[in-house]
């Protein structure tokens, strides 16, 4: 999960709300999502996704957020890593200190 703050007592708050309201609508995150195959957190971007920057190559196939890749998606369950995010990191860790 990631998100934007605006920390308690910042200065620039005007512009501080003006940036996340721009970088969270649909056409900068279209935009963002044809140099990176990530897809889009808005629904609403996905239309308005391009080309992969500089080619003529459509992005949206390459989405993981594109209908036909979400078919066999595989969902995360926050509450299960909150209660053995933990434990399963000692278990990775270990396996690869083997």
């Amino acid at each position: 999960m990631e998100g934007w703050v605006i920390p308690k007592g910042a200065t620039n708050l005007d512009a501080a709300r003006e940036f996340i309201t721009y970088t969270t609508s649909s056409a900068p995150q279209a935009r963002a999502a044809e140099f990176i195959s990530y897809g889009p957190p808005r629904k609403s971007a996905a239309a308005l996704v391009g080309n992969m920057e500089g080619t003529d190559i459509p992005m949206a196939p390459n989405l993981p957020t594109t209908a036909e890749n979400m078919t066999n998606a595989l969902g995360s369950d926050l509450d299960f890593w909150v209660d053995h995010d933990g434990e399963l990191n000692e278990r990775f860790s270990a396996w690869l200190a083997q």
